[in-house]
């Protein structure tokens, strides 16, 4: 069995600029992450819905649960995959940071400063 997932994080309203009123995208910095630690965490909290989804499987080739009830379990587990993932990230083990936080300041003296070096390094 092979589950991809794909998650976008946007702060609610609430964290919004008073004066502004952009969401602010909140970006996690995995880099700075305790990957050692995030892993040993949502591996712990995961083992349980490996049995739950084997379980599942079981009962349907059986034939003793219906389409419905194993479109509900399926979509059980995966939001309750989904909060754990996010809350080992969001809670514990990942730095956040709002998108802009590390974006450099371009100016006219950098643009100029960039061109010479391009220059020279061609020459």
């Amino acid at each position: 069995m092979y589950i991809q997932l794909y998650c976008v994080y946007v702060a609610n309203s609430q964290s919004r600029a008073k004066h502004n009123d952009k969401p602010v995208y909140i970006q996690l910095r995995w880099e700075k992450a305790d990957h050692a630690a995030y892993y040993l965490n949502t591996g712990r909290y995961l083992q349980p819905y490996v049995n739950v989804v084997q379980d599942i499987c079981n009962e349907n080739e059986a034939g003793d649960i219906s389409l419905d009830e194993v479109t509900h379990s399926i979509e059980s587990v995966c939001c309750s995959v989904l909060s754990i993932l996010q809350f080992s990230a969001d809670a514990l083990y990942v730095a956040k940071r709002r998108k802009s936080f590390l974006k450099f300041r371009w100016n006219e003296e950098l643009k100029q400063l960039k061109q010479d070096s391009t220059d020279s390094n061609k020459a």
